[in-house]
C-alpha cells in the first residue's frame, strides 16, 4: 500500500521560509491537506521565482494561491496545469 503525506499550510510556509535560496517551486495535485487560521506568510518572503502548480480542485487551488500570494512576493512565472487525471484523489 503506498503511504500518502500531507503538510498543513503552516509546515508549508515554514518549508519555504527556511528555504531562502529555493527559486523554483512545483506543487502538484493538493499541496496542503488543511489550512491553518494561523499560518501566516513570514515576513521575509521567499525568492522564488517560477511556481509550478498542478492542480486537482479549484476552490483548493484559489486558497493556495491566496497563500502564496504573500509567500512569494518575487514570483514571476506562474504555471497551472489541471493534473486532475493523473492523481489519486485524497483518501477518505
Amino acid at each position: 500500500m503506498r503511504e500518502m503525506f500531507f503538510l498543513t499550510s503552516s509546515e508549508l510556509i515554514a518549508i519555504l521560509s527556511s528555504s531562502p535560496n529555493l527559486g523554483t517551486s512545483s506543487i502538484l495535485g493538493w499541496g496542503v491537506r488543511s489550512f491553518d487560521d494561523n499560518a501566516l506568510p513570514s515576513k521575509s518572503g521567499s525568492n522564488i521565482v517560477t511556481q509550478n502548480l498542478g492542480w486537482v480542485d479549484a476552490q483548493h487551488t484559489l486558497k493556495l494561491l491566496s497563500l502564496f500570494s504573500c509567500e512569494m512576493p518575487k514570483r514571476r512565472v506562474l504555471i497551472l496545469e489541471d493534473v486532475t487525471n493523473s492523481l489519486d484523489p485524497i483518501p477518505a
